[in-house]
């Protein structure tokens, strides 16, 4: 069922993934797969708090997970550049935007515009962001990660393949 879940939320049938998940969160409430889903549909229902205490308890029970290490970091790098910030996705966006219009040569800010709106799946803004983001810091980990992401999303499997293997190089 976990995998399920995980198909579910690619297919952006965010509804049917809770229904499913919550099949299984009674069953196994400490496993650490499903800490890290219920913190992925968090973020997409723009519930950065709730995302923040699913990949807290995550990582609490497993400090090596690496998947709930870069989920916290992001979370809390956000409240502590913007500490006045509600957690909600779209007042994240008016702020990295606000940001960005300050310091447009910031690849930082451009990642996270490209990140917060691929969390809302609005796929082309996402895609403008994070090639900006790659335009100015082409070695961007995360940048060209989630940027094949979206292109195998889009299938566009020869170009999401391309920049896996700049990923692997990286």
């Amino acid at each position: 069922q976990y995998y399920l879940v995980q198909i579910l939320l690619q297919q952006n049938d965010l509804a049917a993934a809770k229904k499913e998940l919550a099949k299984i969160v009674d069953a196994k409430p400490d496993n650490i797969k499903i800490m890290l889903l219920q913190g992925e549909i968090a973020l997409r229902e723009n519930d950065l708090e709730k995302a923040q205490q699913h990949f807290l308890k995550a990582f609490k029970t497993k400090p090596h997970n690496r998947a709930a290490k870069k989920a916290l970091v992001k979370i809390n790098k956000l409240s502590k550049e913007a500490p006045d910030i509600p957690l909600n996705i779209d007042e994240l966006i008016e702020k990295y935007l606000k940001l960005h219009s300050k310091d447009p040569q910031n690849s930082e800010y451009l990642f996270q515009l490209g990140y917060l709106y691929r969390l809302q799946q609005n796929l082309p803004a996402a895609k403008q962001y994070l090639n900006l983001c790659l335009q100015l810091t082409p070695k961007h980990y995360d940048a060209l990660l989630i940027y094949s992401q979206i292109l195998y999303q889009e299938g566009q499997f020869t170009e999401a393949e391309k920049k896996l293997a700049a990923v692997l190089e990286g």
